[in-house]
């Protein structure tokens, strides 16, 4: 899993290291928010601190989705 520095995006890849999904795009946080820091739960729930907002947002893959 890696959050852009550049972009605010987060995208996951494979254990082997080849790219899985996007797990969020820009336009799902706030203008301008940079320097994401990203986790993962057991669930594989994805976890977004975004600094300037003081929020945490939880992503999951949708139910059906591979």
């Amino acid at each position: 899993m890696t959050g852009e520095k550049g972009m605010a995006r987060v995208k996951l890849y494979k254990p082997d290291g080849h790219f899985d999904c996007v797990v969020a795009t820009p336009h799902a946080f706030a203008q301008n928010m940079l320097g994401l820091d990203v986790a993962t739960d057991s669930a594989g729930r994805v976890y977004v601190l975004e600094p300037g907002s003081r929020q945490v947002r939880i992503f999951e893959r949708a139910k059906g989705a591979k």
